[in-house]
């Protein structure tokens, strides 16, 4: 018995909802999924208000938060071709889409932390699990 059919058993085939659907799925890929405008306000939504907030470092002394200088990574990791509220932008739309952002480091400090940051599209990327003795020396 249904809750709205009261003559209608939920094993029945003529059922309002599968005649709509045709008992049929389609493939909804990421590209396809932009074409719905909630979809893409949502994640434009989310990268501009991210993109437009400032980025600060600060370092714990004795217990109070002290602010401390920019790492270069923090001022201006996309390089002059990149601003960084476009770079934050591009990398927490891709966040929020495919759920990683993909960045080919081109520069290093002489600390050998990353200066510069090539962001990748996600679609030239390939994930390889590699075990330990694969590594390089």
């Amino acid at each position: 018995m249904s809750l709205l059919f009261r003559d209608l058993k939920l094993t029945d085939d003529r059922l309002p909802f599968r005649s709509r659907l045709g008992g049929t799925s389609a493939h909804v890929s990421a590209e396809r999924a932009l074409t719905h405008s909630a979809i893409w306000a949502s994640l434009r939504l989310r990268a501009d208000l991210v993109s437009s907030m400032p980025l600060d470092a600060y370092r714990k002394v004795g217990g109070f938060d002290v602010e401390v200088p920019k790492t270069p990574v923090l001022l201006n990791p996309g390089g002059d071709d990149w601003p960084m509220d476009a770079w934050l932008w591009a990398t927490q739309y891709d966040l929020d889409r495919v759920g990683n952002a993909y960045g080919l480091i081109l520069e290093k400090d002489n600390t050998g932390r990353p200066r510069l940051i090539q962001l990748l599209d996600h679609r030239d990327v390939a994930i390889r699990k590699v075990s330990h003795s694969e590594e390089p020396d």
